[in-house]
């Protein structure tokens, strides 16, 4: 299985009603051309990086609600790529100050591979619904429940602690993606957490990054890992994980703000 894999095993019908429709805005045999795009990757990348959709999108908000939220972040994330191909450098919080770091040579290296950024859409498209409920598991002869919520990550470092380690490769990947968007799409909630009044029992930005490697490498290291990650992408992703964190940072802070609540399952 590849990470990333094809956009258009993702695609909707309405999202290809509103791809064909926002791109091939001149021509009028649009069930002809989807016919046509449905199945051609190389077709359906074009289309994605053309800029009319985005201009669709902020003209007419309510289309939002109409496409997968997989399209919505497919488009948003491939908008963020142009972007940082016309910059220098990226910004970085170091204390309470952000500072230059000249590493978008390398951050456009990697947004140039299709599968990451195809594998960012699909981790924050998870994300717009959550699941919540209750493990149950036997506990020193005693039958025991524990509040699960898949954005908690002490929760899920809990249960990853109590499953049985042959078991762990989901839950190990899914630490990963929770770490990775809570650092790229949450920094200021993270940072918040940290400062309060809480302070000694929250988690910060350094911790969930330093989480997020760990475990992404613990699933890339697992047994399952050559079922499911056969190229190693997991390993990739724990390497860059900081430098993934950046699109994602440029994302919510420009093209998703206020609207995080209303996307995501929070």
């Amino acid at each position: 299985m590849a990470f990333g894999g094809e956009v258009a095993h993702h695609l909707l019908e309405r999202d290809l009603d509103f791809l064909v429709k926002a791109v091939a805005d001149k021509r009028n045999d649009h069930e002809e051309v989807k016919k046509i795009i449905c199945d051609k990757e190389d077709l359906i990348e074009l289309m994605l990086d053309d800029h009319k959709l985005l201009s669709k999108l902020e003209e007419q908000q309510d289309e939002i609600l109409l496409i997968s939220p997989y399209l919505l972040f497919s488009v948003l994330l491939r908008h963020v790529r142009r972007e940082l191909k016309g910059r220098t450098h990226t910004l970085e919080l170091v204390g309470r100050e952000r500072v230059a770091v000249f590493d978008v040579s390398r951050l456009n290296d990697l947004l140039d591979d299709s599968n990451i950024i195809n594998y960012l859409a699909e981790l924050l498209a998870s994300f717009t619904r959550v699941e919540r409920g209750f493990l149950v598991f036997r506990m020193g002869g005693k039958i025991k429940a524990i509040p699960f919520n898949a954005l908690d990550l002490e929760s899920l470092l809990f249960i990853a602690e109590l499953l049985p380690k042959g078991e762990c490769y989901p839950l190990y990947h899914r630490i990963g993606d929770l770490c990775l968007f809570t650092v790229g799409i949450l920094p200021d909630h993270v940072r918040k957490e940290k400062t309060g009044r809480q302070a000694k029992e929250g988690l910060g930005l350094e911790e969930y990054t330093r989480l997020g490697i760990h475990y992404y490498k613990k699933a890339a290291q697992h047994p399952a890992s050559k079922r499911f990650d056969e190229e190693g992408f997991l390993e990739r992703v724990a390497d860059n994980f900081q430098l993934l964190a950046k699109p994602l940072n440029i994302l919510s802070e420009k093209y998703i703000g206020l609207k995080r609540s209303q996307w995501f399952a929070l």
